[in-house]
C-alpha cells in the first residue's frame, strides 16, 4: 500500500511539471490563491503556479514584481508570498491522525505572512540567510531590505530567532519587531508602529514596487493601524481581506468563537477548497455579515452545522490523500 501511495504522488508530480521523467515528489499542499504569475521550481523543472495547484516537498516558489501567492500546506499552515520573493519548502512532516509533525521553510527573498497550522507551535521553522526564525502559534510579518536586512514583525504569538553563531532572541507581546543584519546583529524587540507599505515598499524587494529611498537607519515611526500593515502584507492577494490571516475570518470566528480551533479549519476549507463565487461573496461581506450575526444563536447553530459538514468533508479527503 504504502508502494502505491508513493507512486500516485509521484505521478500527481510528474503530471503538474509537464510530464517527462516522473519526480518523486510529496504533496504537501496547494496554492489556494495566485495573482499574476508565480512559478514553482522542482528538480530544475519550472511550472506556473495556479489556483488550486498541489505544492510539492523541496519546491521552489518564486514570485515576480507584481505577483503574490497563497500557499495552504496540509496541516492549515498558510503562507502569504508577496512580490519579488522565493521560498523553498524544505521539509513538510504530518501525521493527521496524531495531530503531528515538522515543517520548515526557506525564505531568501521578499515579504511573507506565515501563520502557524494545527500541529504543535514548536514544530515550525523559518530559515533565512541571516539565521533560523522559530514560531509559537504565530502570526509573523517579515521581510528583507535592499540590503538583505531582515524585519519581523509579530502578529499574534511568540517567536524566537537566532543568527548564526549569537543567542537567541525572544519576542513574546504582539505587535513588537526586530532588524537583523547580514552581520547577524539582531535589535531589541520594539514596538512596531510603521507600515509595511512605508518602509518595505521601497525596499529592493517590495511589496509595491520602487527602490529603497529612505534613511538608511529608519525609525519605522509611521502612524498607521495593524489592520494597514495587515492589508499591506497580504497586498490584497485573492482572496483579498480575507487572505488568510485570523483577524480576517470574521463570520467562522463569530459563529465558533475566538478559542474554538473549527474556526482555522473553516478558514482552510475557504481558501483551498470553496468555490470562487462563495468565497468573493465571503470577503466581500463577511465583516458586516458578522455584526449582524451578534446575539441570533439559532442562526449561529445553523452556520455552524454546515461549516462543520464543510470541515468534516476535508478531512475525509485529506485523510484519504
Amino acid at each position: 500500500m504504502k508502494a502505491y501511495v508513493r507512486f500516485l504522488m509521484a505521478s500527481v508530480a510528474t503530471l503538474a511539471f509537464g510530464g517527462g521523467q516522473a519526480i518523486s515528489a510529496e504533496r504537501i499542499g496547494a496554492a489556494a490563491a495566485v495573482k499574476n504569475q508565480a512559478t514553482g521550481t522542482l528538480d530544475s523543472k519550472t511550472r506556473i503556479l495556479k489556483a488550486g495547484l498541489g505544492i510539492f516537498l523541496k519546491e521552489r516558489i518564486d514570485t515576480s514584481a507584481r505577483s503574490r501567492a497563497q500557499l495552504i500546506f496540509n496541516d492549515e499552515t498558510a503562507l502569504t508570498v508577496g512580490p519579488n520573493s522565493s521560498v523553498t519548502l524544505d521539509e513538510f512532516v504530518y501525521d493527521p491522525k496524531n495531530n503531528t509533525g515538522k515543517t520548515v521553510i526557506n525564505a531568501t527573498k521578499g515579504a511573507f505572512r506565515f501563520v502557524s497550522g494545527s500541529v504543535d507551535p514548536r514544530s515550525y521553522e523559518i530559515r533565512t540567510p541571516v539565521g533560523t526564525m522559530g514560531v509559537r502559534g504565530t502570526i509573523v510579518d517579515f521581510f528583507f531590505l535592499a540590503g538583505g536586512a531582515l524585519v519581523m514583525i509579530l502578529v499574534e504569538g511568540a517567536m524566537s530567532f537566532k543568527p548564526p553563531g549569537g543567542p537567541i532572541v525572544n519576542v513574546t507581546k504582539p505587535r513588537n519587531f526586530i532588524v537583523v543584519t547580514t552581520s547577524g546583529k539582531v535589535s531589541k524587540p520594539a514596538p512596531w508602529r510603521g507600515s509595511i507599505s512605508a518602509i518595505g515598499g521601497n525596499s529592493g524587494s517590495p511589496l509595491f514596487g520602487g527602490q529603497w529611498v529612505g534613511n538608511a537607519n529608519p525609525t519605522f515611526n509611521f502612524p498607521y493601524s495593524m489592520r494597514d500593515i495587515n492589508t499591506a502584507v497580504t497586498g490584497n492577494v485573492a482572496p483579498s481581506s480575507e487572505d488568510g490571516s485570523p483577524g480576517y475570518c470574521w463570520v467562522a470566528r463569530a459563529v465558533y468563537g475566538e478559542d474554538d480551533p473549527r474556526w482555522r479549519h473553516f478558514r482552510a476549507w475557504l481558501l483551498a477548497e470553496s468555490p470562487t463565487w462563495f468565497r468573493a461573496l465571503y470577503i466581500r461581506h463577511g465583516e458586516r455579515f458578522s455584526g449582524w450575526l451578534a446575539g441570533r444563536t439559532r442562526i449561529k447553530l445553523m452556520i455552524r452545522q454546515w461549516m462543520d459538514q464543510r470541515i468534516a468533508g476535508r478531512d475525509r479527503r485529506m485523510k484519504r490523500a
